[in-house]
């Protein structure tokens, strides 16, 4: 299978699967990093095409990231065209077999409705919860829409023993998502747990 991923302009910077252990990237781009890396190890051609001044080849020799400026989604060759998570002006042209939205963000930005739907034959999310929020703010079609959880690299856990601290809670969220459902609930978890 050939698959033309395209990252739009909201995208970060010429993101590539050194920056996982080198700079950083964010859990977005950790999943669709981590997802077309073991897309390419499959078998599968994967090209992302980003913002990249030049065509990188990753380790796996059939996944490539290539500047936006080369995704041509009228002659593409590809079985499967994937926009990630903006609204993206090459879905109305695309003519691959299987055009897919992948939404990587809790809430959107831009008019999905009538730039995106429309064009795709699958929307994919990031949760049951995410999948609820397109279903209600959009109505698409609900045999259209469905989620995958962001997978965990779990080679970057392998022989770590981590000693726990009795007592010790740590949350790991941004302020804007999900401390409002935390509060609320803190009361009962000391009262559950009281050390």
């Amino acid at each position: 299978m050939i698959i033309d991923l395209y990252c739009n302009d909201g995208s970060p910077l010429n993101v590539l699967p050194a920056d996982i252990y080198g700079r950083g990237v964010g859990g977005a781009e950790l999943a669709m990093l981590s997802w077309v890396e073991t897309m390419a190890r499959r078998g599968h051609v994967v090209s992302v095409f980003n913002r990249t001044d030049t065509t990188t080849i990753a380790p796996e020799e059939n996944l490539l990231f290539r500047p936006q400026r080369d995704c041509n989604p009228v002659d593409s060759k590809s079985d499967v065209f994937i926009a990630y998570r903006s609204p993206n002006p090459h879905l109305k042209k695309a003519k691959a077999p299987m055009r897919v939205h992948w939404s990587m963000d809790q809430y959107t930005v831009g008019h999905y409705g009538q730039d995106v739907f429309p064009y795709v034959d699958r929307v994919v999310c990031i949760s049951p919860y995410h999948r609820e929020y397109h279903l209600s703010a959009y109505g698409i079609e609900p045999e259209r829409i469905s989620w995958i959880d962001l997978g965990v690299r779990l080679e970057d856990y392998a022989g770590s023993k981590i000693e726990k601290i009795p007592g010790r809670c740590i949350f790991c969220s941004v302020p804007d998502r999900g401390l409002h459902v935390l509060r609320p609930l803190w009361d009962r978890i000391v009262n559950a747990v009281p050390e």
